[in-house]
């Protein structure tokens, strides 16, 4: 279970995520408490529901300076097949989450990874790690 809990800091809040009792990272800081228990509370709400999707399983390959590669053609010249390249695009939670789906996107992508393993097209993942 995965649940969102409002934490002081020295200089404001925290909305800090949970997973299964396990502390996984704050997800968002705020100056203002009521900004930071409304988007707590929202991600509660929303959370549960998010459970259909995997946690990415794969080892991300990215360029030579370990940055995601702009843009599908940039993975392709990379040496990449199109079977190993997977889109990076904020989930609909945003900076919140990521989302891994197979093959080039044209909508919220940050950019893009291969993989050693092969795809066959339409698997998605979510991260929550961030």
């Amino acid at each position: 279970m995965r649940n969102f809990i409002l934490e002081r800091d020295t200089i404001g809040f925290d909305v800090v995520m949970y997973q299964n009792g396990c502390r996984i990272g704050s997800v968002k800081s705020y100056m203002v408490e009521e900004e930071a228990r409304e988007d707590c509370e929202a991600l509660n709400e929303y959370a549960p529901q998010e459970e259909a999707l995997p946690e990415f399983p794969y080892t991300e390959i990215r360029d030579a300076g370990g940055d995601l590669f702009p843009t599908y053609a940039d993975a392709l010249r990379a040496g990449f097949d199109a079977s190993q390249i997977w889109a990076i695009m904020t989930g609909e939670l945003g900076s919140f989450c990521w989302t891994y789906c197979a093959g080039p996107h044209f909508v919220d992508v940050l950019g893009y990874v291969a993989t050693k393993e092969r795809h066959t097209g339409g698997e998605c993942f979510d991260d929550w790690s961030l």
